[in-house]
């Protein structure tokens, strides 16, 4: 199904995007930070399956070019404020936004300052602020820290993070080598050094409370690049201790993997091999019919929460 676009100007509307209009007439607007580009296959499988949700698409993309390189290092919010103003000025009367994986954290940020979202949903995300990063080629390595750089700024100002504590090197060393070891992508390592480095700030966490909305989180216990389900958990707990009086999602699996998106997404994506993404890890391999479970009962849960946003 050919989908229709509507560019915007970062000039004229204060964001770089593609509005994915859905086929029947909709009031709700759904910010989707997907993929590597807002034409990304990723991007318009997620549009195709909000479609079907009742929500029209906003796509923007978080990834930053610098010179040939790309990757998450501050990407100013300020785009996404004025994405969501666009969408309410051009005929939505709510508007949410998706995120997986980085995006999800981003998600959650982005709640946290935009008071007008009124849905988050954070596919396998993080709680706190990470440091930029770049990937790419540089002598050798295809990923590696952005010095001094949070993967967010706001109002022009960096937001406070958690670093890596590591150097280029032996960040690449420690995520290239654990991949190859353990035969998954694999950065668990990286992340739980971080924190035994340093216990993260209370600057660095995101203010999930100050979101205005109701929130969906997902995450499963075998994720291979962080560990989004104490993440997760953390999440709740902060929210309880606060008092957040929004409706709050919180769907954490035994196993999923990194990919803890609604299978019907996954469909759109890979029609003919759906379930092929989780076989990218040693727990998807070893657990292929409950990854599917999993992915089902995401679908099956998130088609109720959008039926009642």
């Amino acid at each position: 199904m050919r989908l229709k676009k509507i560019e915007t100007n970062l000039e004229k509307d204060g964001f770089s995007g593609i509005y994915y209009p859905a086929r029947e007439r909709t009031d709700r607007t759904m910010l989707v930070m997907l993929g590597d580009s807002n034409t990304d296959r990723l991007v318009t499988s997620a549009a195709k399956y909000l479609h079907q949700k009742g929500c029209n698409v906003l796509s923007l993309c978080a990834v930053q070019k610098d010179g040939d390189d790309t990757g998450y290092h501050n990407f100013p919010m300020e785009h996404c404020e004025a994405a969501v103003h666009w969408a309410l000025k051009n005929g939505s009367r709510k508007v949410g936004i998706a995120g997986g994986s980085t995006s999800g954290m981003l998600a959650l940020i982005a709640g946290s300052l935009i008071p007008e979202l009124s849905m988050i949903l954070a596919f396998a995300p993080s709680d706190f602020v990470m440091q930029g990063f770049y990937q790419g080629n540089k002598d050798g390595m295809k990923e590696w820290p952005a010095a001094g750089q949070s993967t967010v700024s706001w109002r022009g100002r960096p937001l406070p993070y958690q670093p890596f504590y590591v150097e280029e090197r032996e960040y690449w060393d420690i995520f290239h080598g654990d991949s190859k070891k353990y035969r998954e992508i694999n950065s668990l390592r990286l992340f739980r050094h971080s924190e035994e480095a340093k216990p993260i700030s209370e600057e660095a966490y995101i203010r999930v409370e100050n979101i205005r909305g109701t929130i969906v989180l997902t995450a499963a216990e075998d994720d291979s690049l962080w560990e989004t389900a104490k993440y997760c958990r953390r999440m709740q707990k902060r929210l309880s201790e606060k008092g957040f009086s929004y409706p709050v999602k919180f769907w954490i699996y035994p196993v999923g993997t990194h990919f803890v998106f609604p299978q019907g997404m996954m469909k759109e994506f890979l029609p003919i091999a759906p379930n092929l993404l989780s076989l990218l890890f040693v727990s998807g391999r070893k657990h292929p019919k409950e990854c599917r479970n999993v992915r089902l009962d995401i679908d099956r849960k998130l088609t109720e929460v959008l039926k009642t946003w």
